[in-house]
């Protein structure tokens, strides 16, 4: 079944460093935003239409999405759309199904995509956001517009050649549901920091949400740059650990802020650095929290 993206209340776009999954019992989406200490650091912003960017700092705990009325479409049960398993990464997809198909995302879960051994969420050395967005379901916006590489976290494929990955999610989004005539309210920490969002018919209101960072310039002669996949390892207790590696795409100076004069951004970013994950396995992100809680 294709999604009836104009059906929703609002499309949220989700781009960054980020940890996903579904619970299918509450129909809600848990995502947690990894501020790791790592540098570039990455920012985390969220634009609603018709508003300026707001920054948001590592300290904040939680973003929700709330309509009063759900209407989850009953033909996706596990959240997303789903155009089956991706056979071969390195094919680009023809269709529309093909190119929204939610797969594209990473299943740290699933030893098809990746191949981790035992795998296990954990309460990471530094803040988390969570963003609970309930209602929801998510597809595949855009994919890297060339094949990246995975290797062992410590291996670097400039030193030896290395057989293509193929491509992942670049972006991904997620159309909100609820019955005609409800709103929808966005809340930090508790706060409803906009107005409520009344639905407009065929025409759900843009939302992004960026977690991205400055980008570097590769190394000097370097066919290959190493992107942050393995920054989720933090997050990770696994077997194996892996690494995701792209040729650099020349001319971007940040990989991602939303802006009122361009607010669904240009689509070549090629980075390999900034995009989500999702785990099949869990329902919550509890894990994530478990020394604050």
């Amino acid at each position: 079944m294709t999604l009836p993206h104009n059906e929703a209340i609002a499309r949220v776009i989700v781009d960054g460093l980020a940890i996903c999954c579904f619970n299918s019992d509450e129909t809600k989406w848990d995502l947690g935003f990894l501020h790791h200490t790592n540098k570039p650091a990455h920012q985390l912003i969220l634009k609603v239409e018709g508003h300026p960017p707001h920054h948001l700092s590592n300290r904040t705990g939680l973003i929700s999405f709330k309509t009063n009325n759900a209407n989850f479409p009953g033909d996706f049960p596990d959240g997303f759309f789903d155009n089956g398993r991706i056979r071969d990464r390195t094919v680009n997809p023809v269709t529309p199904d093909e190119k929204e198909n939610f797969r594209w995302v990473i299943d740290m879960a699933d030893p098809h995509d990746v191949n981790h051994g035992h795998l296990q969420l954990i309460d990471p050395p530094f803040p988390v956001t969570r963003a609970h967005i309930e209602n929801a379901v998510f597809y595949t916006t855009e994919r890297s517009p060339r094949d990246l590489i995975m290797v062992s976290r410590d291996d670097d494929p400039n030193q030896k050649p290395v057989a293509a990955y193929g491509k992942t999610n670049d972006e991904i989004a997620a159309d909100i549901f609820c019955e005609s005539g409800d709103e929808l309210v966005i809340e930090i920490d508790g706060e409803a920091l906009y107005s409520p969002l009344q639905r407009r018919e065929g025409n759900p209101w843009k939302i992004c949400l960026t977690h991205l960072c400055l980008q570097l310039p590769p190394p000097a002669g370097a066919k290959f740059e190493k992107g942050d996949f393995h920054l989720f390892y933090a997050a990770l207790n696994t077997e194996r650990q892996f690494a995701l590696w792209g040729e650099p795409v020349q001319g971007m100076v940040h990989c991602g802020s939303p802006n009122d004069q361009a607010f669904l951004r240009s689509r070549e970013s090629g980075r390999t650095d900034c995009d989500t994950v999702r785990m099949s396995n869990i329902d919550s992100l509890d894990a994530l929290f478990s020394k604050g809680s």
